[in-house]
């Protein structure tokens, strides 16, 4: 077999897609070599710590703006950096990457431009990416999750939102203008709605769906199913014998990357208010000064820390609060993990709304955390054990599921065949 060499290019100021970029890679580097390229700081060091090769591309991406970029896949705001000189600079940087590999594929999160120049390039584009707000699932879309569907007037909102979205998205173009402009510079011709131009060679998606119900695909679609961070290194040993020593229940808080300070500091003095032991992850939102201070208000039941092997501290613990990434909800879905999701954008509440559905989690919104319906709700997933049941019936379906290696025998097949999969992209756990 011929090792060819595999582009993998995350948004690495994004903690999911990076992570998810590093165990697609492990999976498939026995059988390629894989290059991950990045245009931030924030998370790269993931990826060097992980023995991969990686490669800082240019124009650097600053904090300041992969935050914009955070707001506005929240809705929070609309500015971006994606200017006509940064995208054509993007481009040409990745464009040379490419040629510089000789790569066989270039495997994308929501790095944007790669939409651009794996075409530029003329090699295959794949794409790893949720369910939720994909092509097939806009087809099938029956709501919305604006209103939390807990009264009738909610789930009727939900459901006309549903209707509107199925008919007008499909025809919608919203992307800065740069995209069409550098595009055109190399002879791409971009697919005017948004929702297609988003459309890979290869589409694999990495939620639930597909395995907890049998979802049929389009060509150039495939169920992979859950690929979540899996870092490496041991869980410290002051985080292991605090939590074994607890007489209280114990709830991990994970708010991935998409949170901000303000949110992280409310909801860990909301938790430590409660008789619970808390496991808090969350060191990357704050400053030292700041993280001191809190450390020494709450007091030693809440346990501060940077970020921890999620696989090996979410077993240990009674019940979740996270943000409802796809990533931090499917590695408690694994563990068979009850949790409170607080979704921050459109797919994180959908990804909170299928746990809640199958009985395995609860729903809250950001403007909970602090009052007592968010309290009300961490109580009843730490003591409901209809929610235990709920979240081990749900990892039962999932048992035996390794989305990563599932990834990476798709990409493989691609690069050795040179074909993204046909009709045949159906479920087959």
């Amino acid at each position: 077999m011929t090792r060819r060499t595999v582009l993998l290019a995350p948004e690495t100021f994004n903690l999911a897609e990076t992570t998810r970029a590093i165990q697609v890679a492990r999976a498939l580097g026995d059988r390629h070599r894989c290059v991950v390229a990045g245009y931030s700081e924030r998370y790269a060091g993931l990826v060097r710590d992980a023995g991969l090769e990686y490669r800082a591309l240019q124009p650097r991406l600053t904090d300041r703006q992969a935050d914009q970029l955070l707001r506005v896949d929240q809705m929070r705001g609309v500015r971006h950096p994606f200017d006509v000189p940064t995208v054509r600079a993007r481009v040409a940087s990745e464009v040379a990457l490419i040629r510089e590999l000789d790569a066989a594929a270039v495997v994308i999160g929501m790095t944007l431009t790669q939409l651009v120049s794996a075409r530029a390039a003329g090699v295959p584009l794949v794409h790893v990416k949720p369910w939720a707000f994909s092509v097939p699932h806009l087809a099938r879309l029956r709501h919305v999750p604006l209103s939390g569907g807990t009264t009738p007037a909610g789930r009727a909102l939900d459901r006309a939102a549903a209707r509107v979205t199925r008919a007008v998205a499909p025809h919608v173009t919203a992307r800065p203008r740069a995209f069409d402009v550098v595009a055109r510079e190399h002879g791409v011709r971009l697919p005017r709605p948004t929702v297609h131009a988003l459309e890979a060679d290869l589409n694999l998606l990495t939620s639930m769906t597909g395995f907890v119900e049998d979802v049929p695909l389009p060509p150039g679609y495939a169920h992979v199913g859950p690929v979540f961070a899996r870092l490496g290194g041991a869980l410290p040993d002051a985080v292991r014998s605090a939590v074994e020593a607890s007489t209280r229940p114990v709830v991990y808080l994970g708010l991935g990357s998409s949170a901000d300070r303000r949110l992280v500091v409310r909801a860990v003095r909301a938790l430590a208010a409660m008789p619970v032991t808390v496991v808090a992850p969350v060191g990357h939102y704050l400053d030292a000064p700041t993280r001191a201070r809190l450390a020494a208000e709450l007091g030693p039941h809440v346990l501060l820390t940077d970020l921890l092997p999620t696989h090996e501290v979410l077993p240990l613990v009674d019940a979740a609060v996270l943000h409802g990434g796809e990533g931090t909800v499917q590695a408690a879905v694994v563990q068979g993990v009850p949790f409170v999701g607080i979704g921050l954008q459109m797919e994180q509440r959908w990804n909170v709304d299928e746990c809640v559905r199958h009985g395995a989690a609860l729903a809250a919104r950001p403007r909970d955390v602090g009052t007592p319906r968010l309290r009300a709700r961490v109580a009843a997933v730490v003591r409901d054990p209809a929610l235990r049941a709920g979240a081990r019936r749900l990892q039962g379906l999932l048992h035996g599921v390794d989305g990563a290696t599932r990834a990476a025998d798709e990409i493989h097949r691609l690069v050795t065949s040179g074909r993204p999969r046909g009709e045949e992209s159906t479920c087959t756990p």
